[in-house]
């Protein structure tokens, strides 16, 4: 049977980071395309090509009673992942955070493939903390539901995360 390379991909404050587990010596790529995909939700996020970095200029959306944001979509990161790789696992992680405690949740953090967002729903039921914090979804053998190649992953504009919050109770902002 043929060796393949594996991957572990992550977004980190926006940024996915791609991890060789064969071959760790290539870094992070930052996502390039950052815009309020309009498909769901009613609240555009503010500068949503704040979510580039971590350098404490989030993206938000404020949100009301009952409402939730539209989907952030970030993609673009260049990726050239070998034909002969095989995709194991995708591993988002998000820092996130909301204005009040016990009031912002996720809506729905979900995948994008071929330019189109589907796979399975990862959300936290959690309520975002008022500080800043990572929160991971999916894991090294968490395909989103979805079969991959290298292909799909590499398609610049077609592959990436979307995040959508929600508000549980009372008028609040979510930071991404």
């Amino acid at each position: 049977m043929e060796q393949k390379n594996t991957f572990d991909l992550k977004v980190i404050g926006g940024i996915l980071q791609l991890d060789y587990i064969v071959d760790p010596s290539i870094g992070p790529r930052n996502g390039t395309i950052f815009v309020n995909d309009t498909s769901v939700g009613t609240v555009n996020w503010t500068n949503p090509s704040w979510v580039n970095s971590s350098d404490g200029m989030n993206a938000t959306a404020s949100l009301g009673n009952g409402i939730m944001s539209r989907y952030l979509r970030v993609t673009g990161f260049g990726f050239n992942i070998p034909a002969n790789s095989g995709i194991t696992g995708i591993n988002v992680t998000i820092l996130k955070g909301a204005d009040a405690a016990l009031r912002v949740s996720d809506a729905g953090i979900r995948i994008v493939k071929n330019g189109n967002i589907t796979g399975s729903y990862l959300n936290d039921s959690s309520a975002w903390p008022v500080t800043l914090t990572y929160d991971s979804y999916g894991n090294s053998t968490n395909l989103w539901g979805l079969s991959w190649t290298p292909a799909d992953i590499n398609n610049n504009t077609g592959f990436g995360v979307v995040c959508l919050c929600k508000i549980k109770s009372k008028h609040k902002t979510c930071k991404y």
